[in-house]
Parts: structure tokens; sequence; C-alpha cells
């Protein structure tokens, strides 16, 4: 049986030692489709506009723009390129990787300090699990 997509959020959540938040986002809609985190740590409304950021990292216009230019020198279509990012910011870490067959984004929010060898082996070593929960 397949596990819960908010359930899995929680674990990822859990295996990395102080992070902020995990999510599952929809990159056709940017919206939230599961998430888990401490509440006390975010403000309202923060893992909603981290989702819209993402997806336009991911796949916004400037990503399309890149693309197009890409396709037209190499005589071929070329989409849907990024497949992870990771945004460090002063306060936290991002980890970003992008759930192909499902069209969605794997969020990982950590602390600065924590070790992107752990967050990256965290975030791709669940992407089978939350393909096969979506």
């Amino acid at each position: 049986m397949t596990a819960d997509i908010t359930t899995i959020c929680q674990d990822i959540f859990e295996r990395v030692p102080h992070a902020l938040a995990c999510a599952v986002v929809d990159l056709t809609s940017g919206m939230l489709i599961a998430s888990h985190h401490e509440a006390s740590q975010l403000p309202p409304g923060f893992l909603d506009t981290v989702a819209a950021a993402a997806v336009d990292l991911v796949r916004g216009r400037t990503v399309r723009r890149v693309e197009d230019v890409l396709a037209k020198s190499r005589g071929q279509p070329v989409r849907e390129t990024v497949e992870e990012l990771f945004l460090g910011t002063a306060g936290a870490n991002h980890f970003m990787k992008v759930v192909k067959e499902k069209q969605a984004l794997l969020v990982l929010i950590t602390p600065p300090t924590t070790n992107q060898g752990l967050g990256w082996s965290v975030v791709r070593g669940s992407l089978a699990e939350v393909a096969a929960a979506l």
C-alpha cells in the first residue's frame, strides 16, 4: 500500500534535523498538493508563496525563453529542462526536485546550516515514494 503524500512529507521533514518544511507542489497550477511543517516556524501563507516561486524557477517564462533559445540553436524542441534546483538564502536552504512523471515538485526547506549532502540524499531518495503516492 502506498503511503499518503502528506505522511511522506512528514517523513521527509523528520529525517532532516531542524527541517523547516517539506512540500509537494503541482507544476501546472503552482498549488500545494501536500506539506508538513512546524507551524511556529513559518509565517502564514509562506508555503503558498514558496510554491508559486518554485514553479516560476522551474517552469516560468524566463526558463521557457532560455529553452526556446536552445531549441532554436539545436533545431529541435527543448522543454522542461530544469530537473532540480538548490536555492540558498540568508535564512534557509531550499532543495527542489522535479517528479517528472507526475508534473510535481518536491521541496525541502531547511536552515542554512543543514548539510547539503543530507538534504539532497533525502530529497532524491524520496522521489520514487512521492511519485507512487501522487
